[in-house]
């Protein structure tokens, strides 16, 4: 813990003098907007990680702050192994959103998508398929190791060839894109299960 601010004016301080590795940042500020926050605080401390820490739940807040660059969404009603999880993936280069907003935010995402992203869907290998399921999943390269009884390496490998063929900077990019492809689908009956289906 290097520090802690009551305004986004001292948060965008603090971050200046000490390069924090992750910042959790409230999203209803006093003196600036949420979004606004995490823009300035990334511009004076690129490396950063802003995670936002809010009660506002709405998916509209969720886009706002990611849009605004933040790696990682936790509801304040979380329990406190949530953060520490956040934490832990965020450190290992990955994003974290937290599972009460995840799906809803997802599905907005992908009915959303640019209208420049490929029309036609790239062709994935069945086991790329089943990772690209569990990153949607939101599990880290060692839970889909574990989940899938594969090396921890073929896991990163499967990834990087998922993110190429999808045209993705990263996994929730990637999630959002094979959702607009109809890669992944809702489950019929449920509102979180997903189902993978290749054309």
């Amino acid at each position: 813990m290097v520090g802690e601010a009551a305004t986004a004016s001292e948060a965008v301080a603090l971050c200046r003098s000490a390069r924090p590795d992750v910042v959790f940042l409230d999203f209803a500020l006093p003196d600036r907007a949420g979004a606004d926050a995490i823009t300035d605080i990334r511009a004076v401390s690129p490396r950063s990680a802003v995670v936002v820490l809010t009660l506002d739940d709405a998916t509209e807040t969720v886009l706002s702050a990611v849009r605004a660059g933040a790696r990682g969404f936790i509801l304040k009603r979380a329990p406190t192994v949530r953060l520490i999880e956040a934490i832990d993936r965020i450190l290992g280069g990955q994003t974290y959103v937290d599972p009460e907003v995840a799906s809803r935010v997802i599905e907005a995402v992908a009915i959303g998508a640019n209208d420049s992203v490929m029309r036609t869907p790239p062709a994935l290998t069945p086991r790329e398929l089943d990772v690209l399921r569990e990153v949607a999943d939101g599990r880290s390269n060692k839970e889909i190791a574990f989940h899938l009884r594969l090396a921890g390496g073929t896991v990163k490998i499967h990834v990087e060839r998922i993110l190429r063929k999808l045209a993705a900077a990263n996994r929730a990019e990637a999630v959002s894109r094979a959702f607009a492809l109809g890669l992944l689908e809702p489950e019929a009956g449920t509102g979180d299960a997903l189902a993978t289906k290749q054309r």
